[in-house]
């Protein structure tokens, strides 16, 4: 199948696009809590955020996704997952594409968990990391905007590591990693 570029909303597949409005959603209301200076985001991120002593609220694996530093790192993130998912989703279908975003997630945490330095990691860019890694097994069925922005998010690991400080680069580096070996073995499963 040919892989196209998602024009709108309502050409990404389901799934994908529901879970973008989610996180869209709850960034709205913490944009509009932050208008009125009200600190929910602060208390979001204490509650929901994904940390280092996450062992006894096991729901920070998943709900840390929802919370970003703001509306920028939203987009920064809500970009790639829509462009990758979709070109995946259009590749090997909704359930590998859900199955790759869901290690994503995972391997991303545990990332964070075994390697990380910060106290907290919030956002989707471990999804973002994953679903390009698991594009670049299909690198000649993708666009030149993919390309070009499986290259840009490769290119901002190694000074996520070295310069940029409260960069989860643990959680990039893991969910990039399962992302293309699940990718690769999914492919030589059902071709």
């Amino acid at each position: 199948m040919k892989v196209t570029l998602p024009l709108s909303p309502f050409d990404l597949h389901p799934v994908l696009r529901d879970f973008c409005i989610a996180i869209v959603f709850v960034e709205g209301v913490l944009v509009a809590a932050d208008a009125f200076q009200l600190t929910v985001r602060s208390e979001a991120i204490e509650a929901l955020g994904f940390t280092l002593s996450w062992r006894n609220e096991p729901w920070r694996i998943l709900s840390h996704v929802f919370l970003h530093g703001g509306a920028l790192h939203m987009i920064f993130n809500i970009i790639p997952i829509c462009l990758f998912g979709d070109a995946l989703a259009l590749l090997r279908g909704e359930g590998e594409t859900t199955f790759i975003v869901l290690l994503s997630i995972m391997a991303g945490a545990a990332g964070f968990a075994v390697f990380g330095i910060y106290p907290a990691m919030i956002g989707a860019s471990a999804i973002s990391f994953g679903l390009a890694a698991a594009c670049l097994v299909h690198w000649t069925g993708l666009t030149i905007v993919h390309r070009t922005m499986a290259v840009a998010l490769g290119a901002t690991t190694l000074p996520s590591i070295i310069w940029w400080t409260g960069i989860a680069w643990e959680a990039h580096v893991a969910a990039a990693a399962f992302g293309a070996g699940a990718s690769i073995f999914l492919c030589k499963l059902r071709p």
